[in-house]
């Protein structure tokens, strides 16, 4: 709400969340440039004419020319603004709360009696004299032993405490990794006034900002581990396979066996015990009876061509990956200690760790791959395309699409200080083209470019765009890879 009085101009804001609710009084406010309306047309342009809170309850009342009153009712998530003509209400802030329809000044404004006769009639038990006192009040009175004391020493400890509330001064603490407002003292306060209006504005700038580091913490930092356990996994599965390989008898071995012993292996034999060469313990060769055991020891030799590039591809999974691993270590540690917002928006923007608004991760949108220690990302359709293109890839990660047909746009999140290896290419191309209207031809032609060099023409149809600079794989479709 903005209010002028000559030229100058006074603001109140009002933040009614289920979650959070609060009043501040900030010196400047700015109007958000989308999705905001005007709302309580009835009360533009009256005059204040008085300004109160009602007694006991969490209430701040407006009281403006015309006999309109404007409530505010700060009861944590019932909070609400009502608009009052005549003592009775007419418009609200929050709709649903049908309820605050029935409420008014002069129905929240009543008479509490206040004194040691009052509690002494309650028995000493403040709570009843006073309901209205929050549980903040009640711990900070409990705390200072109320319940071994007399009736005449409580009823001191009581007013005592309410001249404290009525000439407060006001700290911030911290609790919990969050700040609180209490008008107790406590050691170390983190900020202190006895200026209410500078005091709730530097709560609201102080929960908000912590409320919202929290919050992008611990989005970003559940996608790092996730990905730190994918890491882990994908080590160990993949050290398993090597650990396997090395205790197995080589198809390289078969195939010397075979070749030093031509000699006693019998024509049509499927199975034979070989001597091995270092310990001379036999061990079983299979043999295809329709080859001759030549023949057979080619296969074992061809076999044993490929064994070897598996064997070298797992040792350079396992290295990309623990690079990988040694870098989302390092950002989880970062972001875990790091305590400013505007330093971790620009941490998160640098390592391309951001997400994007209205999502809560990238998983969800996007089919997702991991290749020797990259993340590939592909479009589900058409409007998905743009998504992943327009919003998620960054210029210097890699986009590729099968040629000339409709197809799933691919992303190859780049990794800092890393170039693209051509086998990852390879494998997105393949991924590129099973994903698209060539998934079974026998080969197909995939494009890619850098994304900076991918545009959206203005008004152009979902999923389309224009490129620049791209290069051409022929590959063939496969869609064989295990999603992390």
């Amino acid at each position: 709400m903005q209010f002028h009085h000559g030229e100058d101009e006074h603001f109140i804001h009002a933040m009614l969340r289920n979650d959070f609710s609060m009043i501040r009084v900030p010196a400047q406010l700015s109007r958000a440039r989308r999705n905001s309306a005007d709302l309580f047309s009835e009360i533009a342009g009256t005059k204040v004419t008085r300004v109160f809170c009602i007694p006991y309850e969490r209430c701040l009342c407006l009281v403006l020319s015309d006999d309109y009153t404007v409530l505010f009712k700060m009861f944590g998530n019932q909070s609400n603004i009502i608009v009052c003509k005549d003592d009775t209400a007419i418009s609200l802030f929050k709709q649903k709360l049908r309820d605050d329809l029935e409420l008014s000044v002069s129905s929240l404004t009543r008479q509490v009696f206040i004194g040691e006769d009052q509690l002494n009639a309650v028995n000493g038990d403040f709570t009843k004299m006073l309901p209205v006192l929050g549980g903040v009040v009640k711990k900070e009175i409990e705390a200072k032993g109320y319940h071994m004391l007399n009736n005449h020493d409580k009823w001191k400890l009581v007013e005592q405490t309410l001249k404290l509330l009525n000439n407060p001064e006001f700290f911030i603490l911290n609790k919990n990794g969050l700040p609180i407002l209490t008008m107790f003292k406590s050691k170390d306060p983190l900020f202190r006034s006895k200026d209410a209006k500078e005091a709730l504005n530097e709560f609201f700038r102080r929960f908000i900002s912590t409320r919202a580091i929290s919050k992008l913490k611990k989005d970003t930092l559940r996608v790092l581990k996730k990905q730190q356990r994918n890491a882990e996994n994908l080590i160990s599965k993949n050290s398993k396979r090597l650990d396997q390989l090395k205790h197995e008898t080589s198809y390289r071995e078969r195939a010397d066996l075979i070749m030093a012993n031509l000699h006693v292996i019998k024509p049509g034999s499927s199975l034979i015990h070989l001597p091995r060469f270092e310990t001379g313990e036999p061990i079983a060769v299979k043999l295809k009876t329709s080859l001759s055991p030549q023949k057979n020891a080619e296969q074992y030799y061809r076999k044993a061509k490929n064994q070897s590039k598996e064997i070298e591809i797992l040792n350079t999974n396992i290295k990309s990956v623990l690079i990988r691993a040694k870098t989302v270590d390092e950002q989880i540690s970062y972001i875990e200690k790091c305590q400013d917002l505007k330093q971790l928006k620009k941490y998160l923007k640098d390592h391309h760790l951001g997400v994007a608004p209205g999502s809560n991760d990238k998983r969800q949108l996007f089919k997702e791959f991991y290749y020797q220690g990259f993340t590939i990302l592909i479009g589900r359709n058409a409007a998905n395309n743009d998504l992943l293109t327009q919003k998620y890839a960054y210029k210097e990660d890699l986009w590729l699409h099968a040629r000339d047909v409709k197809g799933s746009h691919v992303i190859i999140k780049k990794i800092p200080g890393r170039e693209f290896p051509a086998s990852v290419i390879e494998k997105a191309a393949q991924l590129a083209a099973y994903y698209s209207k060539r998934r079974n031809d026998s080969l197909c032609p995939v494009i890619y470019t850098e994304k900076k060099f991918v545009r959206k023409p203005k008004g152009s149809a979902p999923g389309l765009v224009v490129l620049e600079r791209e290069k051409v794989l022929l590959v063939k479709p496969d869609g064989q890879i295990t999603p992390q």
